[in-house]
């Protein structure tokens, strides 16, 4: 017995294997949300949209390609009018992103945490530029979630002047997204993950025994 529980207790101790990062973004489940008027995906017959699955399909559009152009596009009033939602089907430790997006729009990238709450994660300042335009970034400190939520919101940037007049360009109110990558591993697993891993190591010990 005492065997059977020291082989369990050094099975619980074993260091987890370094995982290789990688794109736990590629053909997850996508899904569009509204709380106002549909996306230009559905009610625009005269662009070239493309299905909410393109999102994380791991394709990107040549740079420069114009925003209604095989893409998921739409308008906002205000921010949230419209958001694009990523289930990751399980828990990734998240380190950073990668976008392909309008150029001259201000996005905000989303995740779950362990509460049911999103938390922004990543603001997407617009780039001076044409068309769709890759963007990236590397986190300061990684995040565990389970899904992603992108959103398009108005601002200018820079915010405002000495005087508090409103300078620079503005979001024009239209966006659009090709592609979105995050790069992380598969969570770690919990205490209780472990615990079953040790019991069993106890009960491989008793066949053996």
């Amino acid at each position: 017995m005492k065997t059977s529980i020291m082989i369990a207790l050094l099975i619980a101790l074993l260091p987890i294997p370094a995982q290789a990062v990688v794109n736990v973004a590629l053909n997850k489940t996508v899904s569009l949300h509204s709380s106002g008027s549909p996306f230009f995906n559905y009610s625009d017959p005269y662009n070239n949209h493309a299905d909410a699955s393109s999102v994380t399909d791991g394709v990107y559009l040549p740079t420069g390609t114009d925003w209604r152009d095989g893409t998921v596009f739409w308008a906002d009033n205000y921010e949230g009018e419209h958001w694009v939602e990523i289930d990751l089907g399980g828990n990734y430790e998240i380190t950073g992103f990668k976008a392909q997006l309008n150029e001259n729009d201000f996005y905000k990238l989303s995740y779950l945490d362990g509460g049911g709450q999103w938390q922004p994660i990543w603001t997407v300042e617009q780039i001076l530029w044409c068309c769709m335009q890759v963007r990236e970034t590397t986190l300061g400190t990684s995040v565990m979630t389970s899904a992603l939520k992108l959103e398009g919101y108005f601002e200018t940037w820079p915010p405002t002047n000495e005087f508090g007049s409103r300078i620079g360009y503005t979001s024009d109110n239209l966006f659009s997204v090709s592609e979105i990558e995050a790069y992380g591993v598969y969570g770690v697993p919990e205490p209780a993950s472990l615990a079953l891993l040790g019991l069993a190591g106890m009960g491989l010990a008793r066949r053996r025994s």
